[in-house]
């Protein structure tokens, strides 16, 4: 959440507008720390992927974060937080169509419970606009498929 609120910050009150770099800053920073928790001994890593493995897996991040920054500067915090939270139910419906998985009927129980939060999330936030709503979609489309 102080991530979220930081790049808010620096995208509302310092009219940062280049949302690339804020990615480079985001997977930079997340390489360093990441190696850093290996090299302290705080886990192991499992094993090496290959380069154009590493390419693709880089790639889908990359458009993840970034259309994630655009829905985050172009909307509200409560719209960009509810755009995310719709990320799970999507996720399991790409699983559904895509995949053919199944899931239990509590993991559906629960998913009802989100979307009621969702919609309830909805009325209170009114700050929605085409270009944010584009990038919203985009945002979630673009994780659940770098995410599955």
């Amino acid at each position: 959440v102080l991530l979220v609120l930081s790049n808010k910050v620096a995208m509302t009150t310092f009219k940062f507008k280049y949302i690339l770099t804020l990615t480079m800053l985001h997977f930079i920073t997340t390489a360093a720390a990441t190696r850093a928790a290996a090299a302290a001994g705080l886990f192991q890593p499992k094993r090496t992927l290959g380069y154009r493995e590493i390419l693709l897996l880089g790639g889908a991040g990359t458009v993840s974060i970034a259309f994630m920054n655009a829905n985050l500067q172009s909307n509200s915090v409560g719209f960009y937080q509810m755009s995310k939270l719709c990320l799970i139910p999507f996720t399991v419906v790409v699983q559904l169509l895509v995949y053919s998985a199944s899931f239990s009927r509590k993991v559906y129980a629960s998913l009802l419970l989100v979307l009621a939060g969702v919609g309830m999330a909805t009325v209170s936030d009114v700050e929605v606009n085409a270009l944010g709503t584009a990038y919203a979609v985009l945002a979630v489309a673009s994780t659940a498929q770098f995410q599955i």
